[in-house]
């Protein structure tokens, strides 16, 4: 995010948070008002979509949500070096903006964390 922030600068970035910002906050809502009007037995977003579409609905919804929960994790992990080595290649052309540093102390904070990740698989 910060990278996103500091490239887009700072309108931009504070429409596109603002954005992202009402679609979470319309998903909760959303979200809310369904469990309202489901029975109390359901409890998790499995038992939702069973209670929605039925027994495929329960599988479609863990399926899901378990492979968003392993695949954003590892994408960020794979690709942090290599996004770093082009990012900071770009920043330390351009002219540096308010929020330069910000996204550079969060990329090499990312970049240390992979790499030690990668250590310890090997």
């Amino acid at each position: 995010m910060p990278g996103n922030f500091s490239r887009a600068r700072p309108v931009l970035g504070i429409i596109g948070m603002a954005f992202m910002a009402f679609a979470n906050f319309y998903g909760a809502v959303s979200i809310c008002r369904v469990m309202l009007l489901a029975p109390t037995s359901v409890w998790t977003y499995g038992d939702l979509g069973e209670w929605v579409l039925g027994e495929p609905g329960r599988y479609l919804t863990v399926v899901v949500q378990v492979t968003g929960c392993l695949i954003i994790p590892c994408a960020f992990l794979v690709s942090a070096e290599r996004y770093w080595m082009a990012t900071s290649q770009a920043l330390s052309l351009r002219r540096r903006g308010p929020f330069s540093w910000l996204s550079q102390s969060c990329l090499r904070a990312s970049c240390l964390l992979s790499r030690k990740e990668l250590a310890l698989r090997l």
